[in-house]
């Protein structure tokens, strides 16, 4: 019987349920497992703690489906005024990951988040693809030549003499040819009729069901693809065909995801996992360069070695910052850590790696101009107010909180905090 089971970041599933954890079968425990522990990527690892009997979410959110029907959908931890909500904690996941640099998500607006935004999440998923595979079948699948080799009994195109000879050597009346024909059957438009007939079986919602059912109908004379791998390298999709750019990271995104069938046959029918620090990082370097638009704003900026000379005369350990903003004769340098800090703890919980690091960066940039060093964390109860640290008197550190929120003004108001205020006085 399928059913969706809702965890926040930290939460357990256990075979039993019991005290701090939810209940989830002993069938779709194992495959669960299984994906952990047999999946081919390594940062599969990093995805969930397992054990025999219980499941504990990490720092991976999104959803995986077991082949009996178990749906998990594994949210952010995130701190709302109101307490816990699920339906704004998934809101605002979903307005975070349009940002991601390796998500499909980056033309939702916020009235497409609004309308899915009490789905569960791979249901959501489903219904962002599907806006998007309504209008092609509208607009018409794109077409493309492309060469077919077969004994015909007229002659067509290029006539295939040693094929010919091989086949029709008593055939006399039929003709071995190649020509080209303006078909769909080309390998976006397979991968995209494999991904629906994949979130076919996966849907639980009649809505999204009744779509797919209905596009499929438009991809009746197109096979889906036989071979994944292949047809997504020779896709071809340019700037002439805007829905199929949108469709095809949705498609390529499904159809990786599913379980491939080299895998063990216990592993779950399909895994949708996001790093949260990954999508975390996106959406404050996004959220940043609005809130400072006077200021040259670079996320992943690869300026400067930790290493100038080795002994061959080379420059090792490129530092690469998550923000790096110039503006006002300085440079603010920022990290952000998808990490719950409390101040009740020791420096508040920041790691000594975390320090070490944001150390490295200062030095090399402070040789060159005035650097401030930050620490971006989610705000939450133990932690809203900034924290102020030194290295050296030239070389401040602050670990400041980022409030999450549905309102973007709010997200960039709380972010001008950082700078001065010719930063963005003339964009207020």
């Amino acid at each position: 019987m399928s059913r969706t089971i809702t965890l926040r970041e930290y939460e357990s599933l256990g075979v039993h349920g019991g005290e701090g954890k939810k209940k989830i079968g002993a069938e779709a425990l194992k495959e669960i497992r299984a994906y952990v522990q047999d999946n081919p990527d390594p940062e599969s690892n990093w995805v969930m703690r397992v054990t025999s009997r219980t499941v504990v979410a990490k720092n991976y959110v999104g959803v995986i489906q077991t082949r009996d029907g178990t749906t998990i959908e594994i949210l952010p931890k995130v701190d709302l005024d109101g307490g816990e909500n699920t339906d704004l904690e998934r809101e605002i996941f979903l307005k975070m990951l349009r940002h991601y640099r390796d998500g499909p998500c980056r033309n939702l607006n916020d009235a497409d988040i609004r309308a899915i935004k009490n789905f569960p999440i791979l249901e959501a998923f489903i219904a962002m693809f599907l806006k998007d595979m309504r209008e092609l079948t509208r607009r018409g699948l794109a077409c493309a030549y492309g060469e077919v080799e077969e004994n015909r009994h007229y002659l067509k195109g290029k006539l295939m003499m040693a094929q010919h000879l091989r086949h029709n050597l008593v055939h006399r009346e039929r003709f071995y040819v190649r020509y080209e024909i303006f078909s769909p059957n080309r390998p976006v438009n397979r991968l995209l009729k494999s991904a629906l007939q994949l979130l076919l079986r996966a849907s639980r919602k009649e809505e999204n069901r009744a779509q797919i059912r209905n596009a499929l109908f438009y991809f009746e004379d197109i096979p889906p693809s036989t071979d994944i791998d292949t047809d997504l390298i020779r896709a071809r999709v340019d700037r002439t065909m805007p829905l199929y750019n949108r469709l095809f990271p949705w498609a390529r995104l499904f159809l990786k995801r599913a379980a491939p069938a080299t895998w063990r046959d216990n592993n779950p029918a399909l895994a949708l996992l996001f790093p949260m620090q990954d999508i975390f990082e996106d959406y404050v370097a996004h959220m940043v360069a609005r809130a400072a638009p006077n200021w040259i704003v670079k996320p992943q900026e690869k300026k400067h070695y930790l290493m100038e000379k080795n002994r061959r005369g080379k420059r090792e350990f490129q530092l690469r910052p998550d923000i790096v903003a110039r503006g006002g004769g300085g440079v603010w340098i920022m990290d952000t850590k998808w990490k719950r800090l409390d101040k009740n703890k020791l420096h508040a919980g920041i790691s000594q790696a975390d320090l070490y690091q944001l150390y490295a960066y200062g030095k090399k940039y402070q040789a060159e101009e005035v650097a401030q060093l930050f620490l971006l964390y989610p705000e939450n109860a133990e932690f809203k107010n900034s924290l102020s640290y030194s290295y050296e008197s030239e070389l401040p550190l602050t670990a400041f909180p980022v409030k999450l929120s549905l309102n973007d003004a709010e997200v960039i108001a709380n972010l001008r905090e950082i700078f001065p205020s010719e930063a963005y006085r003339k964009a207020a």
